[in-house]
């Protein structure tokens, strides 16, 4: 990888997060340097497993939050 080039910079590009300059500099260390050509595809790989990760509660802990709040609320309307 280009030694003025961090993975960081890398990743900000991957997420368009650059600024223009920062931006030529990433597109010419990808097209000229084999190294960070590879660790440029490395972190677009992992940007798309995180991106098609989702996160959802089980239904067991849904369940355990409405049996909660249902207890919750009878203690209200009972005080």
């Amino acid at each position: 990888m280009d030694r003025n080039l961090t993975l960081q910079n890398l990743i900000a590009f991957a997420y368009n997060e650059t600024e223009i300059l920062e931006t030529v500099q990433v597109v010419d260390a990808i097209d000229n340097d084999d190294d960070t050509k590879e660790d440029y595809q490395t972190i677009l790989a992992a940007k798309a497993l995180f991106d098609s990760a989702t996160f959802e509660p089980s239904q067991g802990i849904l369940n355990k939050i409405v049996l909660y709040s249902q207890q919750k609320n009878l203690v209200h309307s009972v005080s």
